[in-house]
C-alpha cells in the first residue's frame, strides 16, 4: 500500500510539472499575499504593505515548500490635515489612487524537485467612488523561470511484477528541456466598501471587497516533455472579505471565501474569524501601541481544515496557520497538512482613531 502511494504522489507531482490537470501554488492565509489572488488588491486598505510568506506543506511526502516576499505601497495616499478641534479632516485634493507592488516568489515541490522562482510587477488604480464605496482595477506582470529533475521521479513502468522499484529500467519518458523561463500576465478589478467608527467606542465599522481576477491571460506553455505541448489554462479567481465591528464591544466578525478554477480544477475556501482590539493606539503621541488578536479557522472543500491565529501590535502582525489534511491523502501524510507563516508591516495603523469625512478602507 505504501508503494502505491508514493507512485501516487510522484505522478501529481509530475504532472504538476507539466500543468496538464495541476492548480497554481497559493497560500491558505489568503488575504495576506493580495499579489496572488488579484492585482486590483495592490495597496487596496493600506498606503504600505510588506509581507513575508512561508508555507511548507506535505514535509513527509517531499511535498511543497512556498516562500513569497511582497512590496506595496500608493504613489500618492490619502493625506489629513488638522482642524482646530477635529482630529483630522479629508484632503480630497489627494485621490489620485495609483499604487504598485511587486513581489518575489518561490516554489518546491516533489520528488522531482521541480521549483518555480518569479519576480512580479503589479500596478492598479483605486477610484474612489465617495467617502465609502471605491472600485479599484489592476494589472500584474510576472517573469517566471520553473525547472525539474527527472532523476527523481519514478514510474509504473519502473516496477516489476513483484512492486519492486527498478532505477536502471527506463522511464520511456523524454525530457527536451530540464528548465523553462516564460512571462505571464494577469487582470483584475475589486469593489471595497468601508465606514470608519462613529467615535472609538462605538467599534460599528465595515468594510467589504468583492473581486474577480483572470490569471495566465497569454497561456504560456510549460512542458518538459518533447512530445506535449502543454499550455496552461486560465485561471478565474472569485473571491469576497468582509469585517464588521459589533458596536459597543472590542469584538469583530469576519468572513471570506475564495473560489478559484483553472482547466478541469477548481478549489473553493470559506472562513471566519473573530476579532479582539486589546487597545487602541494613542492618539497624538503614539506612545500606547494599539494591538488585536484574531482567531479564525477556515475550509477547503475536501481538502483541509485550517485554523488561524494572527497578533497585531502597531503596524506589525504575525499570522500563523496549519492545514489539517481531510482529503484521501491523510492516509499518507496521517492528516498532517503544511504550517503556514506571515510577518507583515503596514501603514496607516489601524488602532489610532481618526474621525474624519472620508474613508481609510482599514
Amino acid at each position: 500500500m505504501s508503494i502505491k502511494i508514493y507512485i501516487r504522489f510522484s505522478t501529481i507531482a509530475f504532472l504538476f510539472c507539466n500543468i496538464t490537470v495541476a492548480q497554481d501554488s497559493h497560500f491558505s492565509q489568503y488575504d495576506h499575499s493580495p499579489l496572488t489572488i488579484n492585482p486590483a488588491l495592490t495597496a487596496v486598505d493600506k498606503n504600505l504593505h510588506i509581507v513575508a510568506h512561508h508555507k511548507e506543506q506535505w514535509r513527509s511526502l517531499k511535498g511543497y515548500r512556498t516562500d513569497e516576499l511582497s512590496f506595496e505601497m500608493r504613489f500618492d495616499p490619502t493625506s489629513w490635515i488638522k482642524v482646530k478641534n477635529r482630529t483630522a479632516v479629508y484632503k480630497k485634493k489627494k485621490q489620485k489612487g495609483l499604487a504598485l507592488g511587486v513581489s518575489l516568489f518561490s516554489d518546491k515541490a516533489g520528488d522531482g524537485n521541480m521549483k518555480r522562482i518569479s519576480g512580479t510587477f503589479a500596478l492598479a488604480y483605486h477610484l474612489l467612488l465617495d467617502e465609502n464605496n471605491r472600485i479599484s482595477a489592476g494589472v500584474l506582470a510576472s517573469s517566471k523561470r520553473s525547472s525539474i529533475d527527472p532523476s527523481g521521479l519514478r514510474f509504473n513502468s519502473q516496477y516489476d511484477y513483484a512492486g519492486v522499484y527498478d532505477q536502471f529500467s527506463l522511464s520511456g519518458e523524454t525530457y527536451q528541456t530540464s528548465s523553462i523561463s516564460y512571462n505571464d500576465y494577469s487582470a483584475g478589478i475589486c469593489y471595497s466598501f468601508g465606514s470608519e467608527n462613529k467615535y472609538m467606542e462605538s467599534n460599528d465599522n465595515k468594510s467589504l471587497k468583492v473581486g474577480v481576477a483572470f490569471d495566465h491571460l497569454s497561456r504560456p506553455e510549460q512542458s518538459y516533455i518533447s512530445t506535449i505541448h502543454s499550455k496552461s489554462y486560465m485561471k478565474y479567481t472569485l473571491h469576497a472579505q468582509t469585517l464588521l465591528g459589533i458596536k459597543n464591544s472590542s469584538v469583530s466578525v469576519g468572513a471570506s471565501v475564495i473560489s478559484m478554477f483553472q482547466g478541469p480544477q477548481s478549489e473553493v475556501t470559506m472562513g471566519m474569524l473573530l476579532k479582539y482590539r486589546m487597545k487602541d493606539e494613542s492618539k497624538y503621541t503614539g506612545i500606547k501601541k494599539g494591538a488585536a488578536v484574531s482567531l479564525g479557522c477556515s475550509y477547503r472543500f475536501r481538502d483541509a481544515l485550517i485554523p488561524y491565529l494572527q497578533y497585531e501590535l502597531a503596524r506589525y502582525a504575525i499570522g500563523i496557520s496549519y492545514d489539517v489534511n481531510l482529503s484521501g491523502l491523510k492516509k499518507a501524510t496521517t492528516g498532517r497538512g503544511g504550517i503556514e507563516v506571515t510577518l507583515r508591516f503596514f501603514n496607516p495603523v489601524p488602532y489610532l482613531f481618526q474621525k474624519k469625512a472620508g474613508a481609510s478602507f482599514l
